[in-house]
């Protein structure tokens, strides 16, 4: 029911602070969760796929563009839209060769419109020196990301979870 002892909340002070020091180029915060059927397009079901709760800035840290539609709106973080935004792999597996922009999916029994569809730059390269990061970079990715505004998650999972914070070295 609350934050352990010792455990600082990731806020926007707290994002500014590791702003400031010298080697950070860019911080974003994001919360993170995995679906083994809970998405859904007319028959077509994602299984293992990934969901993010994205903030204003999670795109643009962590190397994704946009390949159709559109990144997250100030209004949609502020309304707490039911609107998501899925990588290449989610749109394929769900959507096939349609085009997934304006179309609806389900996740957990309820419905989110598709607004972008994103992708890896090819300017992203992680460095992969053990298994523990070829499961991050690569096995994770096996079956998609769902994007959320971050402030749409507790919709999504039906409960608050703490943010986790990624950062892109200069």
């Amino acid at each position: 029911d609350s934050t352990p002892t010792g455990v600082p909340m990731i806020d926007e002070e707290i994002k500014a602070e590791i702003l400031e020091l010298e080697e950070v180029e860019a911080v974003a915060s994001y919360r993170y969760g995995y679906t083994n059927d809970g998405i859904s397009y007319k028959g077509n079901s994602l299984e293992g796929a990934s969901i993010i709760g994205a903030d204003e800035d999670y795109f643009s840290v962590t190397g994704y563009i946009i390949t159709k539609g559109r990144l997250f709106e100030e209004s949609d973080f502020e309304d707490a839209r039911k609107c998501v935004i899925i990588d290449t792999t989610a749109a394929q597996s769900l959507f096939g060769s349609d085009d997934p922009i304006s179309k609806s999916l389900e996740i957990n029994g309820d419905v989110y419109v598709v607004v972008g569809v994103v992708d890896k730059t090819d300017a992203f390269e992680p460095v992969i020196e053990d298994i523990d990061d070829w499961y991050t970079y690569y096995y994770d990715d096996a079956a998609g990301k769902i994007f959320v505004p971050h402030t749409t998650w507790p919709m999504v999972y039906y409960f608050d979870e703490p943010y986790n914070v990624v950062i892109k070295a200069k």
